[in-house]
């Protein structure tokens, strides 16, 4: 069993090195699609790229921002893949701390999806005087993993990984293949760092509010957010972080109805991929 990250990439320099070099410890191939970056990110997935034979840097995509562009990365490097092998979607600031491979190979043959828990690490109001005294000038700071925010929240989950069939189909207007499968009760944990200093915040929050303004419209209140100020966590909520063995497993919820059974089925038999 081979795992495959497709990793969408757009201003994330500060932490793109990291994440790629953390995640190809686990992943046989990580496939980095660049959607219009202003800041050194093609420039340091190329450097990554020269040293390391599990990053592939695939073409530059200057497109609107849409989940369908990680298709382009798909469809070319699909020819790489076997029928069992895991496919991810592998955001430029998450990063898995522990390997997923031991989670995949416990899923059953009849489940296709497998969704994430995701650990989203947030600054405390505690830590806001510490930022403060971080921001020199407007340049972003490489992400340094021991001044990364001490708190997280398991307040998010989504599709992560699906497993590989020749019959798979994606277009690019679609956010995962067609029929891309049942989904799993397991969760993988994932770290994700979307938070990592002010000057990051604010660079987020402004591709974010561009990205919006051509279309798209699935990122809620970052959007909304005036300043890297507004994204701080209240302390009483945070769960400080030691390890990944302190955090609780959690099981993705299933539509257990007549539309799950019937996907079951027609798997199967193989009128579905």
């Amino acid at each position: 069993m081979k795992l495959f990250g497709i990793v969408l990439v757009k201003n994330e320099a500060d932490v793109l090195r990291y994440a790629l070099e953390k995640n190809s410890r686990w992943f046989d191939q990580l496939f980095v699609l660049d959607n219009g970056s202003s800041d050194r990110s093609v420039e340091i997935a190329n450097e990554v790229a020269s040293s390391n034979s599990r990053v592939v840097v695939c073409p530059p995509c200057h497109q609107p921002f849409r989940d369908g562009l990680r298709s382009l990365a798909f469809n070319q490097y699909r020819n790489r893949s076997e029928k069992g092998d895991w496919w991810c979607r592998l955001d430029a600031d998450e990063v898995y701390e522990v390997d997923p491979k031991p989670y995949l190979q416990k899923v059953k043959s009849c489940h296709h999806v497998v969704w994430s828990q995701h650990l989203n690490f947030y600054f405390s109001q505690e830590e806001l005087p510490s930022l403060e005294e971080r921001i020199v000038g407007d340049e972003i700071p490489d992400f340094d993993e021991t001044l990364r925010p001490k708190g997280y929240l398991c307040n998010f989950t989504e599709p992560r990984f699906f497993r590989y069939r020749k019959a798979l189909s994606w277009g690019e207007d679609m956010s995962w293949p067609k029929n891309v499968g049942v989904t799993s009760p397991l969760a993988i944990p994932v770290h994700h760092y979307q938070y990592r200093s002010p000057q990051q915040i604010d660079l987020r929050l402004q591709t974010r509010k561009e990205a919006a303004s051509t279309g798209w419209s699935n990122f809620g209140k970052d959007v909304e957010a005036e300043s890297w100020r507004d994204k701080i966590g209240k302390n009483e909520e945070l769960i400080p972080y030691s390890s990944d063995e302190d955090v609780e497993p959690k099981m993705h919820p299933l539509d257990v109805g007549l539309k799950r059974s019937l996907k079951l089925v027609l798997h199967q038999v193989g009128l579905l991929p």
